[in-house]
């Protein structure tokens, strides 16, 4: 009974194995992305393409889901990346459309496919087939948001699936747990369901507002950057674990706990450490998020292989679930917004070719691969209900994702206004740099500030008031960009100065490497509204200098 434990040698063939397999698979999300940025497709479509291409080549290791990793690790971090990304304030103001998509859709959706995959599949339980409505009812919205955001759609679409994603998996796995309690007991019992609901629902917002504002409390007591970065790393799983425990939702803890934290961000911790936050989420998501499309399809033929049941019974039950999803998301949407305006005092905050966007956007991911597969292993017609939801994830990440930019010319859905975000911050920084002028004369007046000193704090104001200036028309935007470049020019120059010290031993790197992150910091504050290219910070120098030293700097910048 107490076998003692079997040692994995550091070099051992099944830690090679291993170690080869997840290394195949982020180098793999690496390439996939690279390409679809040059060919402008979005990456969770070719990554699902690749994924399968990849599982046909011989040689290439089983990468079979593990539900639990995927629920435990992996979902909570790309919650909470993506809350915080996302605006509290934003989603209040939309909170009608949010709720109604991530809850009320989410419900009517697990209903009508367990009715409509019964209807067709007598032999499928009710329970069981609304175990599967569960699986495909939330959509995971991360390339519907990526192609929003790269077409220009106005930003209340881009909230309002950005609010779906983050709240719409809370329901679905707490309706999916609902639903399993059904198949063992035999029937649904409705009322433990709907008291098992809505406390998952009041827990996880409870949970996730305590720990988010515990962890932001503990943010502002750190020390340091890296512990506040640390402890934001932990900040999800601490959120999810604490929430599960109480049996509640882990998943709405999370989101809620996101929330907070970005909301409150600015005045918890610094520049530097908000800079280095941004950056390490970022790269997580980008990692974790490609990861989790290219398992998708890494998986699927194995899924169709492992199906015993006839060919049209599985046509049945994929066309009938597919074609519910799609149609039930179509006309909830539609009924909402024309209900709306019937309703005068509802206003409806989203105008028709927006709502037809919204409801073309309804792509399924990951988190219905690895609820499916949560599925008990007695489920009757399991391999059944688990091709079931690849096929609607496969279908929707495909048909809809690469229609979607199409989709959105053609209903004429309107777009974002550069120039009116420029006018807005422009008015912004205006206001800010008249506050600063009448702070400064109240402190000269009132508090013996040195002539001399509130001068110059007039020139530092009136230079950062141009700086943080954005181009709303042509003139104003050329002047803007002269100035930047100068400014970035003369960024390069002093870096190049730098690196010829060091070269002739006159600066330790220690002592180049703090200065340098003062230029970098600086560097992209004036780089922040450009395209990135390859050349990085060598494109500038080269530019912006022309003298023999420099000349040497941009060498020793290359070697050194």
């Amino acid at each position: 009974l107490a076998a003692p434990p079997i040692p994995v040698r550091p070099g051992g063939p099944l830690m090679h194995a291993t170690m080869w397999a997840v290394l195949g698979l982020s180098v793999g999300v690496l390439l996939v992305e690279g390409f679809a940025g040059r060919v402008r497709v979005p990456a969770p479509i070719l990554l699902v393409f690749a994924g399968v291409g990849a599982s046909l080549i011989p040689g290439v290791p089983d990468y079979g889901v593990n539900p639990e990793l995927v629920l435990l690790v992996l979902l909570p971090p790309l919650l909470y990346a993506a809350a915080l990304q996302s605006s509290a304030l934003a989603m209040r103001t939309l909170w009608r459309s949010v709720v109604g998509l991530a809850v009320g859709l989410v419900v009517v959706t697990t209903v009508l496919v367990g009715l409509v995959l019964h209807f067709l599949i007598p032999e499928i339980p009710l329970p069981v087939a609304f175990a599967l409505g569960a699986v495909v009812a939330p959509p995971d919205a991360v390339a519907a948001t990526a192609i929003a955001r790269r077409v220009g759609l106005s930003r209340r679409v881009v909230t309002v699936l950005e609010g779906e994603s983050l709240f719409d998996d809370a329901a679905a796995l707490v309706l999916l747990k609902v639903s399993v309690a059904g198949i063992s007991a035999g029937a649904i019992q409705w009322e433990p369901a709907v008291a098992e609901f809505a406390w998952a629902t009041v827990g996880g917002l409870a949970f996730g507002a305590l720990v988010g504002v515990a962890i932001s409390w503990a943010r502002r007591q750190m020390p340091g950057m890296m512990p506040t970065v640390a402890l934001s790393l932990c900040a999800p799983f601490v959120s999810y674990l604490v929430a599960e425990q109480a049996n509640s939702s882990g998943v709405l803890a999370v989101v809620v706990t996101g929330l907070i934290v970005a909301h409150r961000r600015s005045a918890d911790v610094d520049a530097q450490t908000r800079i280095t936050e941004a950056a390490t989420w970022g790269a997580l998501q980008f990692l974790l998020e490609g990861i989790v499309f290219g398992l998708i399809g890494l998986q699927l033929i194995d899924i169709v292989q492992s199906i015993q049941a006839s060919r049209s019974e599985v046509l049945l039950a994929l066309g009938g679930v597919l074609g519910t999803v799609l149609i039930v998301r179509i006309a909830w949407l539609f009924v909402g917004h024309f209900t709306a305006r019937w309703l005068s005092f509802l206003r409806p905050r989203l105008t028709a070719s927006e709502t037809a966007v919204i409801s073309w956007a309804g792509m399924r991911g990951v988190v219905s691969l690895a609820a499916a597969q949560t599925l008990p292993a007695s489920t009757p017609a399991r391999p059944l209900l688990i091709l079931c939801a690849v096929g609607v994830i496969f279908a929707t990440l495909v048909v809809q994702g690469l229609t979607l930019p199409a989709f959105i010319r053609w209903v004429k859905a309107p777009r974002r206004d550069p120039r009116a975000a420029a006018r807005a911050r422009n008015a912004a920084q205006e206001r800010a740099t008249a506050a600063v002028l009448r702070r400064i004369d109240l402190k000269e007046r009132t508090e013996d500030l040195p002539s001399e000193t509130a001068d110059y704090m007039r020139e530092l104001a009136m230079m950062r008031e141009w700086r943080g200036r954005t181009g709303e028309g042509d003139d104003i935007g050329d002047t803007v960009r002269r100035r930047r470049d100068a400014m970035k020019r003369i960024i390069a120059m002093e870096r190049t100065a730098l690196l010829i010290q060091r070269r002739r031993g006159q600066l330790a790197d220690h002592v180049l490497r703090d200065m340098e992150i003062d230029l970098d910091l600086e560097e992209a504050l004036f780089a922040r509204d450009q395209p990135a290219t390859h050349g990085g910070h060598l494109d500038v120098l080269h530019s912006g200098t022309t003298d023999d030293e420099s000349a040497a700097g941009e060498r020793a910048t290359v070697s050194g």
